[in-house]
C-alpha cells in the first residue's frame, strides 16, 4: 500500500510540474519581446473564421494562444493602421513590429511614417476569445507580403 501511495503521489507531482510549465509557457509568450519580434509564427485556434485580404482582415476566434502574423508590408510612406477589437476573454493584443525590431502596441487608429524596411503586424493572445478587424491604408501605394503560416489547430 505505501510503495502505490508513493507512486500516485509521484504521479500527480510530475502533472502537477509539467502543467505548470505549460501555462508559464503562455505567459511568458504574451509578454516576450524577443517572441514577439520572431519572423515565425506559432499560433493555436480552437476555431478561426474569416481571414486576410490585400491590407485588410476580419476574423472570428476562440482559444487563440500565441503569436500571429497578418501583414507584412514595406512602404516609405505614411500610414493609417485601424484596429477594432471586441475580446471577450483571455488576453490580447495587436502590435506593430518595425525594421529595427521595435513594438508599437496599436489601439483604435494609429498612424505613423514608415522608413526603409519591412512591417510586421501581429496578434499576440493568451486563451482570447472574441473578434478583430484591422485595416492598413496609405495614400500612396504600399506593398503587402504573403505571410506563411504554422498553425496547430
Amino acid at each position: 500500500m505505501t510503495r502505490n501511495l508513493k507512486i500516485v503521489i509521484a504521479l500527480v507531482a510530475i502533472a502537477s510540474i509539467l502543467t505548470a510549465c505549460t501555462l508559464n509557457k503562455n505567459i511568458e509568450d504574451y509578454n516576450n519581446y524577443n517572441k514577439i519580434v520572431q519572423t515565425t509564427t506559432d499560433i493555436t485556434y480552437e476555431t478561426y473564421d474569416g481571414g486576410v485580404e490585400d491590407n485588410n482582415a476580419m476574423l472570428r476566434f476562440k482559444g487563440f494562444e500565441g503569436i500571429d502574423t497578418l501583414f507584412v508590408f514595406s512602404g516609405e510612406e505614411t500610414v493609417t493602421i485601424t484596429v477594432y477589437e471586441n475580446v471577450v476573454e483571455g488576453k490580447f493584443k495587436v502590435v506593430l513590429v518595425d525594421p529595427y525590431n521595435q513594438v508599437i502596441e496599436l489601439h483604435q487608429t494609429t498612424t505613423l511614417s514608415c522608413v526603409e524596411g519591412q512591417y510586421r503586424l501581429k496578434l499576440v493572445g493568451e486563451d482570447a476569445t472574441g473578434t478583430i478587424s484591422v485595416s492598413v491604408t496609405s495614400h500612396v501605394s504600399v506593398s503587402f507580403y504573403p505571410v506563411s503560416k504554422t498553425n496547430n489547430n
